[in-house]
C-alpha cells in the first residue's frame, strides 16, 4: 500500500464561489492559502478532498437512463463541469490525478504515474487511489467532542502527549483561560472560558477555530513521531477572532513546527496578506478585481 507523502500542485477551471480558474504549488512544509472569505477557501479544500474520495465516481449519471438527473445540472446546452488536477508523491512514485465533476459526482478520472507510460482510467484509477493511504483534508470541522481524525491515541502516553503539546501551544500564544482534554473515546474537549471566541449563542456549541487547528497540528506531530508516517494535512483556520499579533504568532509557531517535524500542512486562512518575511501566503484573487 502506497502512502501519499506530499501534494505538490492543485489546479481547477472554476467552481461555485471560486468560479475562476486557480492554480497553486504547495511547499514541502507549510503552505498558506489566503483570501477574503473562509467559505470560499473551504470550498477549495472540499474540491481537493473530492479528488481523493473513492465513493463519488458515478460516470453513469451522464447516460440516457439518467437524463432527468443530468438535465438538472445543465446550463443552457452544456453541462456545468469542473475539471481539477492534483500532482502528488508517494515514497516510490509521482502521480498526476485528473478528474471531472458534475455537481458532486465524478464523471471522469485519469491517474498518470509520472516518468512512465502507466495510465489508469475511470474505475481503475479509483481502485488504485483506494489502495493508497490518503491525505487528511478537513473542512469546517469545529464541533465540540471532535474525534481524533488524524491520529487516535493508542494509549495513555500518546493521549498525554497530544494534550501536552496542544496546551503548551495555547500558552505560547497567550491563551491561558482554556485548555484541552481527551476523553476515553479519543474525543477532544475544551475546558475554561471561551467567551472571547463566541459571537453568538450558536457559536457556543462550536469548537473555536484556533483550538480545532492546534488539536489537528498536535495529531499530525504525534502521528509522525509515533508511526514515522508523514501524510499531508489540509485544513482551514478562521483567524477573525484573533488580532494581528496573535495571528502572526500562531502562524510563526506552525511554520517552525512543520519545519522541525518535517510534516506538510496546507492551511486556508481568511487573510489576504501576512506581514512576515518567513511565511509565504498564496492569495486567491479578490472578487473586487472582477467587478465592472
Amino acid at each position: 500500500m502506497e502512502t501519499i507523502t506530499h501534494i505538490s500542485c492543485v489546479s481547477h477551471n472554476g467552481l461555485d464561489m471560486m468560479w475562476y480558474p486557480f492554480s497553486a504549488h504547495f511547499s514541502e512544509r507549510l503552505t498558506l492559502l489566503g483570501g477574503e472569505s473562509i467559505y470560499e477557501l473551504e470550498e477549495l479544500l472540499s474540491l481537493i478532498k473530492s479528488m481523493f474520495d473513492t465513493n463519488n465516481h458515478n460516470p453513469e449519471i451522464l447516460s440516457k437512463h439518467n437524463r432527468s438527473l443530468s438535465q438538472q445540472l445543465l446550463i443552457g446546452k452544456e453541462f456545468k463541469k469542473t475539471t481539477c488536477e492534483v500532482k502528488f508523491e508517494t515514497y516510490s512514485s509521482r502521480y498526476t490525478l485528473k478528474r471531472c465533476f458534475v455537481g458532486k459526482h465524478s464523471v471522469e478520472a485519469r491517474l498518470f504515474r509520472q516518468g512512465t507510460s502507466v495510465v489508469y482510467n475511470g474505475h481503475d484509477a479509483i481502485r488504485v487511489l483506494g489502495k493508497m493511504i490518503l491525505p487528511v483534508i478537513q473542512t469546517n470541522e469545529r464541533l465540540f467532542a471532535n474525534h481524533s481524525v488524524i491520529f487516535s491515541p493508542l494509549d495513555n502516553f500518546s493521549k498525554r502527549t497530544l494534550v501536552s503539546l496542544a496546551n503548551h501551544w495555547l500558552k505560547m500564544i497567550n491563551i491561558t483561560d482554556s485548555h484541552f482534554l481527551i476523553d476515553s473515546g479519543g474525543r477532544w474537549k475544551i475546558r475554561g472560558d471561551l467567551t472571547r471566541f463566541q459571537t453568538s449563542r450558536r457559536n457556543s456549541a462550536m469548537m473555536p477555530s484556533i483550538h480545532n487547528f492546534l488539536s489537528k497540528l498536535a495529531q499530525a506531530v504525534v502521528k509522525k513521531r509515533t508511526l514515522g508516517m508523514t501524510i499531508p494535512v489540509l485544513c482551514s483556520f478562521d483567524v477573525n477572532m484573533l488580532n494581528d499579533f496573535e495571528t502572526l504568532t500562531v502562524l510563526d509557531l506552525v511554520n517552525t513546527v512543520c519545519r522541525d517535524e518535517t510534516i506538510q500542512l496546507v492551511v486556508a486562512v481568511n487573510r489576504e496578506h501576512i506581514d512576515c518575511d518567513s511565511i509565504e501566503l498564496i492569495s486567491v484573487p479578490t472578487q473586487a478585481i472582477y467587478e465592472t
